[in-house]
């Protein structure tokens, strides 16, 4: 879903925040993020929590999702099989044969 900035609502002065702090609330309810001016320029952003976390871990995907992508392109690719046992011979190197850090269980092969 593509966030629309509405000026009328999402632009606010330095000046009007400080007089009304409140309006930081409006990130959580829109889930829209406030440009902050001075002067009539942009000088901050701010955003709900969740959304910057949302934004944060789309951004580390889509990195990661490029990167992987660039390494296909160069022939730095290996098969599902070897991939496997790749995982298996980690979690046993890091002593994570049975419960890796997150709480899921290391892959076996199949």
């Amino acid at each position: 879903m593509k966030m629309v900035t509405r000026f009328y609502e999402d632009v606010v002065s330095l000046t009007d925040l400080k007089a009304n702090p409140g309006i930081v609330e409006h990130t959580a309810e829109t889930g829209r993020p406030i440009l902050l001016t001075r002067r009539g320029r942009g000088v901050a952003v701010v955003q709900s929590v969740a959304g910057y976390e949302s934004a944060a871990e789309e951004r580390a995907f889509m990195r990661a999702a490029i990167a992987g992508l660039a390494d296909i392109e160069a022939g730095r690719e290996v098969s599902w099989n070897e991939a496997k046992t790749r995982l298996v011979r980690a979690c046993d190197i890091e002593g994570m044969s049975a419960v890796t850090r997150r709480g899921g269980a290391c892959p076996r092969p199949q």
